[in-house]
């Protein structure tokens, strides 16, 4: 059986949590003030809110196989074999260069500079990116960025084979609920006016 493992920032899974309790929230304070169109257009806003929410803030993941990288972003989940990765490194989020071309992991952005000044010399000795001492704020093991780009690493070098997969995926299935969540609301809300 393939081990597999996935990278997910929990910030991104509390931060949806927040927008859905507070969707709720909204919805039932319109279900108690306001009219049918009213409380229906509150709805649609709240489906769009939370389609985004969740394409933004939770689809996006790094699942390790393996064969293979699988970076799923809002939209496309890209599977790169480790066969065919040139190169992994981070400045603003992780990104994973092939021979096709250039991809980001949404899931592993970077955090501030001032967080990495914070890092003491010791926690960056078992870091696979970690260089003179002194390392950029993407890498540090404080940051999704630097976690992911650990965890890449460890796999690469480990990785004793000729995998050579490359398959890019797109899914509108988000986008399309966010879209026609949108269009009622504003309808909704045009008719409420």
């Amino acid at each position: 059986m393939a081990l597999r493992e996935t990278f997910r920032p929990k910030s991104g899974l509390i931060m949806s949590a927040c927008v859905l309790i507070l969707s709720l929230l909204f919805i039932w304070s319109a279900f108690l003030t306001t009219g049918t169109i009213e409380l229906a257009t509150t709805i649609c806003w709240a489906i769009a809110v939370n389609a985004a929410a969740y394409l933004i803030l939770v689809r996006p993941k790094v699942v390790f196989t393996d064969e293979a990288i699988i970076l799923v972003n809002p939209i496309q989940e890209i599977t790169i074999g480790w066969g065919d990765i040139t190169g992994v490194d981070a400045k603003w989020c992780m990104t994973v260069d092939t021979k096709v071309g250039r991809f980001n992991a949404w899931a592993a952005p970077t955090s501030s500079s001032q967080r990495s000044k914070k890092i003491h010399v010791d926690e960056l000795k078992s870091m696979a990116a970690s260089g003179q001492g002194s390392i950029a704020a993407a890498h540090s093991p404080r940051s999704d960025s630097g976690i992911a780009l650990h965890m890449t690493l460890i796999r690469l070098n480990n990785f004793t084979g000729t995998s050579a997969q490359f398959v890019i995926r797109r899914n509108f299935i988000g986008v399309t609920i966010l879209s026609i969540a949108l269009i009622l609301a504003a309808g909704l809300s045009a008719i409420s006016f």
